[in-house]
């Protein structure tokens, strides 16, 4: 089940994290990124898309249930903080590629660290929260 407030939008277990054939319906997730973000530059709506695919796909794929999205907007809208928690402790690691051909597979958290002014991850006994911070609005020089 997702809600969506003016500055917030959440996304549970139910819902678009209700896997179908063992994963996250991903197309409805980025439909709900982008309406969440109406009125952001297209490039930065990219940005937060990509970031938030490969943060629920890494969920899905190295995680446990349950898996939730959560997205808000911070400093007058011009920051979004991106949550994805699941239900396993261990947390994504950046993983040295050491070739071009295994980049896809392996070039997730950095691509989330080069889109990201920050990230980082908390573990608890219930599982680990990543989170990342987006700017959505150009920075002043």
């Amino acid at each position: 089940m997702c809600t969506w407030e003016s500055d917030t939008l959440s996304c549970g277990p139910e819902g678009c994290f209700a896997p179908v054939a063992g994963w996250p319906q991903l197309g409805q997730v980025r439909a709900g990124v982008r309406a969440f973000l109406h009125g952001v530059a297209p490039d930065r709506v990219a940005d937060a898309i990509q970031v938030v695919d490969e943060l629920t796909s890494n969920a899905a794929r190295h995680g446990r249930p349950p898996i939730r999205l959560h997205l808000s907007r911070h400093d007058n809208g011009q920051t979004l903080l991106v949550t994805v928690s699941d239900g396993s402790p261990q947390p994504p690691e950046p993983v040295a590629v050491a070739s071009p051909a295994a980049m896809p597979k392996h070039f997730g958290m950095r691509m989330v660290d080069a889109l990201s002014t920050v990230w980082g991850v908390l573990t608890s006994a219930d599982g680990k929260m990543v989170w990342a911070e987006l700017p959505l609005a150009e920075q002043a020089p």
